[in-house]
């Protein structure tokens, strides 16, 4: 399994619980980064509504989002960032 690492965050201790167990589901359910963006993003949104952005290789700090649901992370070597848009 790869590792997770997490590099910046602004989100509830809630929100980074679920965002822990959501990347390790999606880490062995998927090999490739395009299913493991989807599946995170897919389930934000299920559990949080509105639209978020999972992104490969963009850290997005300085893009508008809500309070509480920006995280930048890595899975192995490949760094993700999922936000909520405003």
């Amino acid at each position: 399994m790869s590792s997770i690492v997490i590099h910046d965050s602004r989100m509830s201790a809630e929100r980074q619980s679920h965002f822990h167990q959501v990347t390790h589901e999606a880490v062995n359910k998927y090999k490739d980064d395009k299913g493991i963006i989807g599946y995170i993003k897919q389930e934000f949104q299920c559990r949080f509504g509105g639209y978020w952005h999972c992104d490969v290789g963009f850290s997005g700090a300085n893009d508008p989002h809500e309070a509480d649901s920006y995280i930048h992370f890595s899975v192995g070597s490949t760094r993700i960032t999922l936000y909520k848009c405003i």
